[in-house]
């Protein structure tokens, strides 16, 4: 990292204070399941091997529905908490390259116990996508009506909440300016 910091001046003894990293780039597609759960230690009960399962396997709907068959008695453990599947199963639905129902339903066809979470996860990703949805329509209504809206404006689209995105949607009928729909 030395070479990154612009230290002119600096005297020798003060570069021990900066961070020492180091960077590791493993690929694990290749490594088996045996040799993914070999990396985990007792304290994550599981669930570094599970990450590492899910980061190898996410991106081929049918390899993960393959990966989760084989890993489901780990998923089931009590020990790993319903927060940590949800996660998990966010992931999957993110990264698989399945349509959103079918990713649902491969998950819930391999693990039908964790039909909750599964649903969970996929109902935040949903909402998530509808907010997201929103927020362009709104750009897109005053982009038409009142042209290019500025980086101060899509700042403030970014942070609004669904119901504020939902206000200024209904400003934009009788506003007369682009400052109308967002006076607060």
């Amino acid at each position: 990292l030395r070479e990154l910091y612009a230290l002119d001046g600096v005297p020798e003894s003060l570069y021990r204070y900066l961070p020492q990293v180091e960077f590791l780039l493993d690929d694990i597609s290749a490594l088996s399941d045996e040799q993914l759960l070999a990396r985990d230690v007792a304290e994550t009960r599981g669930q570094v091997a599970l990450t590492l399962m899910c980061l190898r396997d996410g991106r081929d709907g049918e390899r993960a529905a393959k990966t989760l068959g084989r890993i489901a008695h780990l998923l089931a453990a009590p020990t790993v908490s319903s927060y940590f599947k949800m996660q998990l199963f966010t992931y999957l639905l993110v990264v698989s390259r399945l349509q959103p129902e079918q990713a649902l339903d491969m998950l819930v066809g391999v693990l039908p116990e964790e039909q909750e979470a599964i649903m969970t996860a996929g109902e935040i990703l949903m909402q998530q996508g509808r907010a997201e949805e929103k927020r362009e329509n709104l750009r897109l209504l005053l982009t038409a009506k009142y042209g290019p809206i500025g980086d101060l404006f899509e700042r403030r689209i970014d942070a609004a909440s669904p119901e504020q995105i939902a206000a200024w949607m209904v400003r934009i009928l009788s506003a007369p300016s682009l400052a109308e729909v967002f006076r607060d």
